[in-house]
């Protein structure tokens, strides 16, 4: 398929960062059968679409935002949503599995449901808190400006609190102190800062 979009630099090594997440798009819609009234719309994918799809899912937009009218208006609408569900639980699944997660300490915390809750649901990124983050099947992962840099897992504990069980860096964000400026600093609908009880 012709592609509008191309980041002509390949992935860097041990990253994921737009053109990798890009490529992958790519690759999997490449593999779909896509009807040409909907390859109108997913041909101008770039990597800020792949990411906006990772973070909220076919409808592209948060929840409480109008929806992108350009889709609405296409014929394939429906379709297109089908083909964009799948391509981003691929994508996801790229990077659940890319090879070059590093295990690093685990960030210590423990949070009420309703701070649970107030992570899965996320924050919109801005010039002043540029770190977000996004779940995906059981997955946090935190982001900027295209780059995967964090993973991380949570499960509730025998304590009644959610708690951070495993935790991983891609070499583009090695360093840890990262978690802790996402976690007090991010924009949540509830501190997560402290545990509340």
């Amino acid at each position: 398929m012709n592609w509008k979009h191309r980041i002509p630099t390949p992935p860097r090594p041990g990253e994921i960062d737009p053109a990798r997440l890009l490529g992958w798009f790519q690759e999997t819609v490449d593999r779909m059968g896509v009807p040409d009234e909907a390859w109108e719309y997913l041909g101008k994918f770039d990597e800020i679409a792949v990411q906006q799809l990772l973070t909220f899912g076919s409808e592209m937009l948060p929840p409480d935002w109008p929806h992108d009218t350009e889709l609405d208006a296409n014929p394939k609408a429906d379709e297109i949503r089908r083909i964009l569900d799948r391509a981003a639980d691929v994508v996801g699944s790229y990077i659940c599995n890319f090879p070059d997660w590093k295990p690093e300490r685990i960030t210590k915390v423990s949070w009420n449901a309703d701070q649970y809750n107030a992570l899965r649901k996320g924050y919109l990124p801005d010039w002043d808190m540029r770190y977000a983050t996004f779940h995906r099947r059981g997955n946090f992962y935190v982001y900027r400006s295209g780059h995967i840099l964090k993973k991380f897992h949570v499960r509730r504990g025998a304590d009644g609190f959610w708690h951070i069980t495993s935790q991983y860096t891609t070499v583009k964000e090695g360093i840890e102190f990262l978690m802790g400026e996402v976690i007090n600093s991010g924009y949540w609908e509830i501190p997560l800062g402290n545990r509340r009880n």
